[in-house]
């Protein structure tokens, strides 16, 4: 027979694959990142919004747009590639793949993501080459307020969540 600890293990490392794995299930579901694109990083039109409340000079518009053109481009060229890999992990998923294909596939929508993110910071980067150190300042201000209204926001959710309990 054999022993309790033999038996816990096994299932300790299934519980956590299946946790691991059911959020990429859903993600793969939803679509949620086609609801919520702003998920992947900054949209261009984030650029064009911060632009105006930045009062940019000709020029900065002109090369924000560019940017902002060029961010465009690369999402478009990259949407097929992640729908593919969602549709992809959807398919294993409902074929009753093995964990070592699930995990293959979820390892390349993670690089994928974390692709994503790594532009994301270097799309920002750009922009905030483009602008003056007066207009940096103002966007960290705003940035820090926006932070600190979110703050406030979770603070009170967690009191709300508290006083259920």
């Amino acid at each position: 027979m054999k022993s309790f600890k033999s038996l816990v293990k096994p299932a300790c490392a299934i519980i956590l694959t299946l946790g691991m794995i059911s959020p990429l299930v859903v993600f793969a579901k939803d679509n949620h990142c086609n609801a919520h694109p702003h998920h992947l990083g900054a949209q261009p039109q984030q650029f064009k919004k911060l632009a105006k409340k930045l009062d940019l000079s000709d020029e900065q518009k002109v090369q924000v747009q560019a940017l902002a053109e060029q961010i465009k481009s690369a999402r478009e060229a990259d949407k097929g590639k992640v729908k593919a890999q969602r549709e992809a992990f959807r398919n294993l998923v409902e074929s009753n793949a093995s964990e070592a294909e699930l995990k293959a596939q979820a390892d390349q929508m993670v690089a994928g993501m974390s692709q994503h993110m790594v532009q994301a910071s270097l799309n920002m980067r750009a922009f905030r080459a483009i602008l003056t150190p007066e207009q940096l300042a103002k966007m960290d201000a705003m940035k820090a307020e926006r932070d600190a209204k979110r703050d406030a926001k979770r603070k009170k959710a967690e009191e709300r969540r508290g006083e259920k309990e």
